[in-house]
């Protein structure tokens, strides 16, 4: 997880090398084949984090109780809040962007 912040940046860098913003990335993918790849692989990876972070808060929260601090000091109901914690939010806010566009072009057409 402490690499995150690294991969997220190493894919902003390369994304602002096209100079195309994220949503033509999904909208154009083929265009941009590899980086559009890139992009699935680390949302990928930021939904195996989240869904990592709920398992340990279950196995966790049953062990010991969610009132309860845990081992490092972090008391298990915040364990509860990290796990809506998304690690590459705009890779999971452009498709929300994508539908608001589909419907704006979807109305415009209508």
């Amino acid at each position: 997880m402490l690499a995150t912040p690294a991969l997220g940046a190493a894919f902003d860098h390369a994304l602002g090398r096209t100079g195309v913003p994220l949503t033509d990335l999904y909208r154009r993918r083929a265009e941009f084949e590899e980086l559009h790849q890139l992009a699935e692989v680390l949302t990928d990876y930021d939904e195996r984090l989240r869904l990592w972070r709920f398992r340990h808060y279950s196995v966790v929260a049953r062990a010991i109780g969610e009132e309860s601090i845990g081992i490092a000091g972090t008391p298990v109901h915040v364990l509860g809040k990290l796990v809506a914690q998304r690690q590459l939010p705009k890779l999971w806010e452009v498709r929300s962007r994508l539908v608001e566009l589909f419907d704006e072009e979807r109305a415009a057409a209508g």
